[in-house]
């Protein structure tokens, strides 16, 4: 899967109005919260149809790249939130291999829209729309991985490196805190411009840097890492909380 560059990154974010240098004017900011309500709440419809189909975070996550793919590519102005959201699902599904019908997706997004505004009710969705203009842009390049496959994959030799994470309740304090630093990175679209591994990193010295695990040597857990990336990754991820920070 190839990421954005540095400069479709930028514009990006210009479009979105969400970059960390917040922009003046009302229009500016109502424009940046509308988008902030987009994506959580996209974030946690497509969380609820994975708990409710009891299906693992790498579902979730490749269901949230689509979307931050979408909204790269297309107007966001106009869509139907939830049938966007079930479509995402359902491409990532596909793309596992998970063989699910389209018939018993759009049972469940029936069921889903029950009791949501009239305005976000259509009947009979179509899913299809979605796959095929998200395939053709993304060149059907879908290579997709994920910052969840990059937590298991390097949690185990963490431990291995510095003893003192054998403390199994330090390590489940760390494990947690960074498995939901990663839930809410797709709250913004970090999928789409930074690997997968500089995510992880980013979530997991956000994480020993806030619960002062002072144990493990930073140093040597980036060596031969893009330390600016995983700096300007931190700087997004400070950017999610830091309203609550703030008001703290």
């Amino acid at each position: 899967m190839k990421f954005l560059t540095k400069q479709d990154w930028e514009t990006l974010l210009s479009k979105l109005c969400i970059s960390k240098n917040k922009g003046t004017g009302q229009n500016k900011e109502t424009a940046s919260e509308k988008i902030e309500t987009l994506f959580i709440e996209i974030s946690q419809i497509i969380q609820d149809i994975c708990v409710s189909k009891r299906y693992d975070h790498t579902t979730f996550g490749l269901s949230m790249t689509f979307f931050h793919y979408y909204t790269c590519f297309n107007d966001t102005r106009r869509i139907n939130t939830t049938e966007l959201a079930f479509a995402c699902f359902f491409m990532s599904t596909k793309i596992q291999f998970l063989n699910l019908e389209i018939k018993s997706i759009i049972k469940d997004y029936n069921e889903y829209i029950k009791n949501k505004p009239a305005q976000d009710k259509k009947i009979e969705p179509d899913f299809i729309k979605y796959e095929i203009q998200l395939y053709s842009q993304l060149g059907y390049d879908l290579d997709i991985e994920t910052p969840y496959q990059m937590y298991y994959l390097y949690l185990g030799p963490l431990v291995d490196k510095f003893p003192a994470m054998k403390d199994k309740e330090k390590l489940e304090k760390l494990k947690h805190f960074c498995f939901n630093l990663i839930n809410d990175t797709y709250t913004k679209p970090l999928s789409i411009y930074y690997h997968p591994k500089i995510i992880y990193l980013s979530c997991l010295i956000f994480t020993i840097k806030f619960l002062d695990f002072n144990e493990i040597d930073i140093d040597i857990l980036l060596r031969g890492e893009n330390l600016e990336l995983i700096g300007e990754c931190m700087e997004y991820i400070y950017d999610i909380y830091a309203k609550y920070i703030e008001n703290s």
